[in-house]
């Protein structure tokens, strides 16, 4: 989806649509370099590259927010959001220098199908992935939320900590559940000021291949070495222990974006 809205406008970088080894040079440096690296002569000169006559950048994967990961890599519940806005702040002020403001646009997700999309897409590194495993993880994430990275996905302490960075006119926070809606395309193009942003995009063509629907994801099977359909489902039991534990932080959200979120069910 991502290619499609955004790579035909000619004004945008990012995932498929940056060469590939100039965005893997970029995200490598943004993932695992210092901060102070982008106020070097090398990091000027990726972001240089990268982002001046553009005027969006595009990713998943910027935002380390990968819960089910650490049990490969430790560091994961205890970085965000705080690395990736050190991060953005660095960027915002060598962007600066070239005339330049960050905004910042993210779409956020009822945490259940987050979740379980996200522990589709990390199944394959994932030891054994199964029903079994992901709803034992989530129990664990509930039960020691600051050692599992619940946080991540906290959308209030995001949107606030991104308002206190950028400015709260330069933060546009959409609802995936309303993706490519006439309101979330005016919204994008307004915030943006690319008019085109969109065009042409089929709104109803699914285009998360883990995904079997609206309430399956598929899990990567070791002796099949493939993705199989339908191997995760959100139990009842499940997805109101999550719907409960996010509940606060989705009426604060709520509120700060003076949006009625209980309609797609956050609360």
């Amino acid at each position: 989806m991502q290619k499609a809205v955004f790579r035909e406008t000619g004004v945008c970088a990012g995932m498929h649509i940056t060469p590939h080894k100039q965005e893997r040079e970029f995200q490598s440096h943004f993932m695992h370099s210092s901060p102070l690296f982008w106020d070097t002569k090398g990091g000027r000169e990726i972001l240089k590259q990268l982002f001046v006559g553009k005027s969006l950048y595009t990713a998943e994967n910027l935002y380390r927010a990968k819960i089910f990961k650490n049990n490969v890599d430790r560091g994961v519940a205890g970085v965000e959001p705080d690395a990736f806005l050190r991060h953005l702040d660095a960027i915002g002020d060598v962007l600066a220098e070239f005339g330049m403001d960050l905004q910042v646009l993210f779409f956020f997700r009822r945490q259940p199908e987050w979740l379980a999309s996200m522990y589709s897409e990390m199944s394959r590194p994932l030891n054994a992935a199964s029903q079994k495993d992901f709803d034992e993880r989530i129990e664990q994430m509930v039960n020691n939320p600051y050692q599992h990275g619940d946080h991540v996905i906290k959308y209030d302490l995001l949107y606030k900590r991104l308002c206190q960075s950028v400015g709260r006119r330069r933060v546009l926070a959409l609802p995936y559940e309303e993706f490519m809606t006439p309101d979330n395309l005016n919204r994008m193009r307004e915030f943006t000021g690319i008019l085109e942003l969109g065009e042409g995009v089929d709104p109803n063509k699914r285009v998360n291949k883990k995904s079997s629907g609206e309430r399956s994801w598929g899990l990567w099977v070791k002796e099949k070495e493939e993705f199989v359909p339908g191997k995760l489902t959100l139990s009842p039991k499940t997805e109101k222990l999550i719907q409960d534990h996010y509940r606060r932080s989705n009426q604060n959200f709520s509120k700060m974006l003076d949006l009625d979120l209980g309609q797609w069910g956050y609360f």
